[in-house]
């Protein structure tokens, strides 16, 4: 159970992460990781984010069906 809750608070606070600063991360990997557009690696990452909150309210929904 301990297992369930602190893979709940990762993945919240890593989608969280990756949606308030995923602009500054897009212009950084644009700089120093494959020369794409910005715009391509704030898509991905929203993408990421958004999929991580998903993930989130899966395991939320499992804890409170174990109580």
């Amino acid at each position: 159970m301990r297992t369930l809750q602190w893979s709940l608070l990762t993945s919240f606070l890593l989608a969280s992460y990756f949606c308030i600063f995923g602009q500054g991360m897009a212009y950084f990997l644009s700089e120093y990781a494959l020369p794409l557009a910005p715009v391509y690696y704030l898509t991905g990452l929203t993408a990421v984010g958004i999929f991580l909150y998903m993930v989130s309210g899966i395991l939320l929904f499992t804890l409170a069906k174990q109580y």
